[in-house]
């Protein structure tokens, strides 16, 4: 639907296509030479909230994203189908690919953040029913002793 691309779509779509795939083995990007793992160093690192405390009030992102989604993926798998499978094919997809510039995360941070949230749903749920446990069984013990 790009109205640039109505000259000649088949060849400045494979120019577009191209450019990226030749962007991902150039020098600069080889010279950089991050690690494969690289995207969940970004996700997990202080580095970005350290860098302007008077922006980033606290680490809690870098701490809980990444284990919040983890922990939420089945139940947004059932919930919500579309942004588990964005988070899971997003994140591989940018472990796979060279290129690993700290932008790149905006790929998966909104579907992270719905997983992360359904992993607060299961934290918050567990911790529930961990209370009326505990609560159920002081109440029959007093009304047994």
């Amino acid at each position: 639907m790009n109205p640039a691309l109505w000259s000649s779509p088949f060849a400045l779509l494979w120019e577009s296509i191209t450019f990226h795939w030749d962007y991902s083995h150039n020098e600069h990007v080889r010279r950089a030479a991050l690690p494969w793992y690289q995207p969940l160093a970004f996700l997990t690192d202080t580095w970005l909230s350290a860098s302007d405390p008077g922006i980033y009030l606290t680490h809690f992102n870098a701490r809980a994203l990444l284990p919040l989604a983890v922990v939420g993926l089945p139940a947004t798998w059932r919930e919500r189908p579309v942004w588990a499978v964005g988070a899971v094919v997003g994140l591989v997809f940018l472990l796979l690919w060279n290129t690993k510039w700290p932008q790149y995360l905006l790929l998966v941070l909104p579907a992270l953040c719905v997983c992360a949230g359904g992993g607060v749903r299961t934290v918050a749920g567990g911790a529930v029913r961990l209370f009326r446990k505990v609560q159920g069984s002081r109440s029959r013990v007093s009304a047994g002793g």
